[in-house]
């Protein structure tokens, strides 16, 4: 596998590496008494029922091996990650770790439908969603990427950092599209309500 953007692999592959296990403890990690996983969904009180273990143990595999830069360290993780999902479907954080490790190759297309299989578990989660609209946006789908934007701004406090992210890259896809008025009215009205 041959990618294209293998400069900044390691450091991607840390970070993803962070936020996976952070994904995993706080999603998947601890369980109730009643032996069930909780997930705090927005505006919900909706419980998570636990990982099926062979999952979770591919999922922390893959988490590891995407840790690595090597090319078959990739090819590793992606395998562990289609693995935990196959083994347990509800595990939407091995569709978000396959989306990241598609955008880090530069295969938007892939990472898009990744994390809209991700979203179908947990629609509500906004750092997916915005990493689908991003992923939409670089595969030159900027109507699409426009759509997923909007939804995180209007579903996010105000006080939401990744509100302020989501408004910057609404107004980034307007300048692609080189409509520079609609993109100064996001960030104006970005600048408004955030401050």
């Amino acid at each position: 596998m041959s990618g294209k953007r293998t400069g900044s692999r390691t450091r991607a592959g840390l970070w993803a590496t962070l936020v996976s296990a952070a994904l995993l403890a706080g999603c998947g990690g601890g369980k109730k008494a009643d032996g069930t996983t909780p997930t705090k969904r927005v505006g919900s009180e909706e419980k998570r029922e636990p990982i099926k273990p062979d999952a979770k143990r591919a999922f922390e595999a893959g988490v590891r091996a995407m840790a690595g830069s090597s090319d078959a360290s990739r090819d590793r993780a992606r395998d562990r990650f289609a693995e935990a999902r196959q083994l347990d479907p509800s595990l939407w954080e091995a569709s978000y770790n396959l989306g990241l490790l598609a955008s880090d190759d530069g295969d938007f297309d892939q990472a898009a439908a990744e994390f809209a299989t991700a979203l179908t578990a947990f629609p509500e989660h906004a750092p997916t969603r915005l990493a689908r609209a991003e992923a939409l946006r670089q595969a030159g789908k900027n109507k699409d990427a426009r759509v997923e934007y909007t939804a995180v701004i209007a579903a996010l406090p105000i006080d939401d950092p990744l509100r302020a992210d989501a408004a910057a890259r609404l107004a980034g896809s307007y300048r692609d599209n080189k409509d520079y008025a609609e993109a100064i009215r996001v960030l104006r009205e970005a600048l408004r309500t955030n401050g």
